[in-house]
């Protein structure tokens, strides 16, 4: 089958499978939003040295410290800056059940 998600906020991490649950790890505590706890984790984990943040308001001066710290910097982009359309297809993810399932989903 073919699913599709929408999505509100999102962290991406590569290589897959080696972040345990954001949303229940006490380091990230001191986050007082959904997305700083995203940030918190994106800092974290980030093997690069920027870490992109799209939000409607910039992050608190907390998580530039940090960011620091940790040898990284943060990207703020004001999600106003994003057309609809750049953020639909963001948001919007299609999950394919297998790789032959990819022919029928182009229609």
């Amino acid at each position: 089958g073919i699913g599709r998600a929408e999505y509100g906020g999102f962290l991406l991490s590569l290589p897959p499978r080696r972040m345990i649950d954001v949303w229940t790890d006490p380091d990230y505590e001191l986050a007082a939003t959904k997305p700083e706890r995203l940030l918190l984790a994106g800092l974290d984990y980030s093997i690069h040295r920027h870490v992109v943040y799209v939000a409607a308001k910039p992050p608190r001066s907390v998580f530039r410290t940090i960011a620091g710290r940790l040898g990284r910097s943060i990207l703020y982009v004001p999600i106003g800056q994003l057309s609809p359309a750049t953020l639909k297809k963001i948001r919007v993810v299609h999950v394919l059940d297998s790789h032959q399932r990819r022919e029928t989903a182009k229609e």
